[in-house]
C-alpha cells in the first residue's frame, strides 16, 4: 500500500461513517479537493484498512466529450448484482432499487470517483440518493476534483 502522509485524522472519520452505516445509518460523505491531491488513494486505503470487514463497491466517471449515461450507477449496481431499473427513465425508482441492491449484497461503501464528469442523470441519481441514504446501511463517497463550471451539489 501506498504511504499516506497526515491522513490518519480524514481515515478515522471514514471508519466512523462506515461503522455508522454498519449500524444502520447511512451517509453521503464528498471527498472534494484538487488533483493529485490524494484522494484516490485515501479511498485505496479505506479499502484496504476495510479488508474483508466491510464490501465496498466503485463506479467512475470518465472525463469524455459525452458522458456515459448512469456508468458509475451501473458500475455500482453490477457490483452489488445488476439492476434491470437502469434501463428505465424513473430516477427515483433507479436511486431506491440501487439502495436496496447495495444493502441486499452486504456493500456497506459505495464510491464514485471523479463524479465532477458524471452526466445529468447520474448526479441527480446521486442527489436523491444523499436525501434518501441516513436511514440505511450503505455510505455513499463522491470522490470529485474540484472544476467551477461542474460542481456536483447535494
Amino acid at each position: 500500500m501506498e504511504c499516506l502522509l497526515e491522513r490518519e485524522q480524514d481515515l478515522a472519520a471514514l471508519d466512523g461513517a462506515v461503522a455508522a452505516a454498519r449500524g444502520g445509518r447511512g451517509s453521503l460523505v464528498l471527498l472534494g479537493g484538487e488533483a493529485l491531491m490524494g484522494k484516490t488513494m485515501l479511498m485505496r486505503a479505506l479499502r484496504v484498512r476495510l479488508g474483508e470487514r466491510s464490501a465496498m463497491v466503485v463506479g467512475a466517471c470518465e472525463p469524455l466529450s459525452v458522458p456515459v449515461p448512469l456508468q458509475p450507477l451501473r458500475e455500482l449496481a453490477a457490483g452489488a448484482g445488476d439492476l434491470a431499473e437502469l434501463e428505465g427513465g424513473d430516477r427515483l425508482a433507479l436511486a431506491r432499487s440501487l439502495i436496496g441492491a447495495l444493502r441486499s449484497a452486504g456493500v456497506v461503501a459505495a464510491l464514485i470517483e471523479d463524479a465532477h464528469w458524471g452526466d445529468p442523470g447520474t448526479l441527480d441519481v446521486v442527489r436523491l440518493l444523499a436525501r434518501r441514504i441516513e436511514d440505511e446501511s450503505v455510505e455513499r463517497r463522491g470522490v470529485e476534483h474540484r472544476l467551477a463550471d461542474r460542481r456536483m451539489t447535494a
